[in-house]
């Protein structure tokens, strides 16, 4: 039984020029860091999100699915999503390479959405075993919240000592309380331990205590729109603790590479009106709007490497919408390369 199933693809000649051009170079499939990521001050895998609703059909999924995956892949980095997508001041659309159309993806938008769909349905996250280590988070507004997160969820026994009488912070200023304590309850039932009310916290006799003591107040800030740079400041923090308990040098991101505006064929994608409505964001709306996603630097699965390739150098996998690379009848044309929207494939 054949693997593939045969497939007649339409006859491309908009690219005739290379059909007998050869060379010694061959295409490769490169992820590229998103424009939206690079901008994000979390690092969050925005285009991941995106991606995940937008194809949540030719996928398989439902669209509750979808939205839980979308959810999970947020919240690998930033666990106030809902939080996040009210109040930032969203740098990762002004990256967005769609604003060289018409105009950027509505990530704030999509994120709210994917965070209150989260809250309405009583999301959770996955618990981890625990280790028997125990670190103090003094602070309790969002910087800490992440820290003691992302703490947590690598083990850590975790309990946060905070002066005032509630959690939260600077933010409760600026968001509903019932979408901040439902963020910070999904927090708190991985087991982290919040201690209110404590007065003059005593830092050097937790440092005695525990395996590990943040101190977050310099990383909280009353700028609401800096929110994203707050829950980044957390989750350095948290690195950085698990890399000190474990008597690691804390590790430096890897340099990815950026996908340039450059490589993109802008003219590929269909003009589509960036959301813009006042209400909350819909179902229908999220996907509508995540569909503009140019997915910069990743495949989308538009089929022009496997449309324009004459030689059969790309193979359609048995499900889904993506392709595989058949270097055996390349000749290195790089006609591949020339026509993929998106900047994924690279000649080398």
């Amino acid at each position: 039984m054949a693997l593939f199933k045969t497939v007649k693809k339409p006859l491309i000649r908009q690219m005739g020029s290379t059909e007998n051009q050869s060379s010694p170079l061959r295409p490769h499939y490169t992820p590229k860091t998103a424009p939206c990521a690079a901008g994000c001050p979390i690092g969050c895998d925005v285009r991941g999100m995106l991606a995940t609703i937008a194809d949540a059909e030719v996928e398989g999924r439902t669209a509750e699915q979808a939205a839980e995956f979308a959810w999970r892949r947020i919240t690998a980095r930033n666990p106030f999503p809902s939080a996040c997508g009210r109040l930032c001041s969203h740098p990762c659309e002004d990256n967005c390479h769609r604003s060289l159309k018409e105009g950027a993806v509505a990530v704030n938008a999509v994120e709210r959405f994917v965070g209150d769909y989260a809250i309405e349905h009583a999301l959770k996250f996955g618990r981890t075993k625990e280790l028997p280590t125990s670190v103090a988070v003094v602070g309790a507004g969002l910087a800490g919240l992440t820290a003691a997160f992302h703490l947590v969820k690598r083990g850590y026994k975790v309990t946060i000592f905070e002066s005032s009488p509630q959690s939260g912070g600077i933010m409760r200023q600026n968001l509903l309380d019932e979408i901040l304590d439902s963020e910070i309850r999904r927090i708190l039932d991985l087991g982290v331990e919040l201690k209110c009310d404590c007065g003059g916290i005593d830092v050097e006799g937790l440092r005695a205590a525990y395996g590990a003591v943040i101190e977050t107040a310099s990383m909280e800030t009353p700028d609401a729109s800096a929110i994203a740079s707050v829950i980044a400041s957390g989750l350095l923090a948290a690195e950085e603790a698990d890399a000190r308990i474990r008597g690691v040098a804390g590790q430096k991101p890897a340099p990815k590479l950026s996908a340039p505006k450059e490589r993109l064929r802008l003219e590929w994608y269909k003009e589509q009106p960036r959301y813009a409505a006042a209400a909350a964001m819909i179902a229908a709306d999220a996907v509508a709007e995540s569909k503009r996603c140019m997915s910069c630097g990743m495949c989308m699965g538009c089929g022009n490497c496997w449309m324009y390739c004459t030689k059969h150098g790309f193979e359609k996998v048995p499900s889904g919408r993506r392709y595989r690379i058949n270097l055996d009848q390349c000749n290195g044309c790089g006609k591949c390369t020339d026509g993929c929207p998106s900047g994924y494939i690279d000649l080398a």
